[in-house]
């Protein structure tokens, strides 16, 4: 891959937005970097992985995977490129996927070594303040919903127990999960429940089926 193109791949993502043609060339130089492909379906990492790698999805779209811890509901989002995702499982006491990330089309990407990822925060100002501003964005993030109001309402307490368990507060997700589970979550009465739920199907911001929901645009439903 021509280094031109290359950087020009490397600065679709936040992380190396700002830095100079010299550092990245630095960065292009020095730095063994993995060049991926993969077919819809094929598993990128698993929960439970250790992460010593990030990874930079190029082109295609991803699923990103998650459970509850006793597998009783599960989350599905997609993310289209360019993405950068769980830079956070990198480093810390736990250093593995929280998260399981699939192929949902084919798909480029880049990956860079734990190693590589910690020489470039110790090396270029640019990055390690880059990285430092996702990081903090996202507790930032996960600060805000900890502390909203629980709603009184059964639809917007719906709508919040899908805010408070996605990653990204845009775009395609699919939920499965039982009504009598989503009812035991809330708190509340299978029929309330199934009301406000046929009501949002009807207004086409999901769409249901045998236990699962749809929801083909999630800051739709959070207007």
């Amino acid at each position: 891959m021509p280094n031109l193109h290359l950087y020009d791949k490397l600065l679709q993502f936040p992380l190396f937005q700002g830095m100079s043609r010299d550092d990245l060339g630095e960065i292009v130089a020095h730095t063994r970097l993995g060049f991926h492909k993969l077919k819809a379906g094929e598993d990128i990492a698993r929960e439970g992985d250790d992460a010593d790698y990030l990874h930079f999805l190029v082109s295609g779209r991803i699923k990103i995977i998650t459970s509850a811890a006793d597998r009783s509901f599960t989350f599905f989002e997609y993310r289209d490129s360019p993405e950068t995702f769980q830079m956070e499982a990198l480093f810390g006491p736990s250093y593995r996927f929280s998260h399981t990330y699939q192929a949902a089309s084919e798909c480029s990407l880049i990956t860079i070594s734990k190693e590589d990822v910690r020489r470039f925060y110790n090396s270029f100002l640019v990055f390690r303040i880059n990285f430092i501003n996702l990081i903090t964005a996202r507790l930032q993030k996960a600060d805000d919903n900890m502390w909203r109001t629980t709603p009184a309402d059964t639809r917007h307490r719906i709508i919040s127990f899908f805010r408070s368990h996605c990653l990204y507060m845009s775009g395609e997700k699919d939920i499965d999960i039982k009504m009598t589970r989503l009812a035991d979550e809330l708190n509340e009465g299978q029929r309330h429940i199934s009301q406000s739920l046929n009501d949002m199907n009807e207004e086409g911001l999901i769409r249901l089926s045998r236990a699962r929901i749809h929801i083909p645009a999630l800051e739709k439903l959070l207007m």
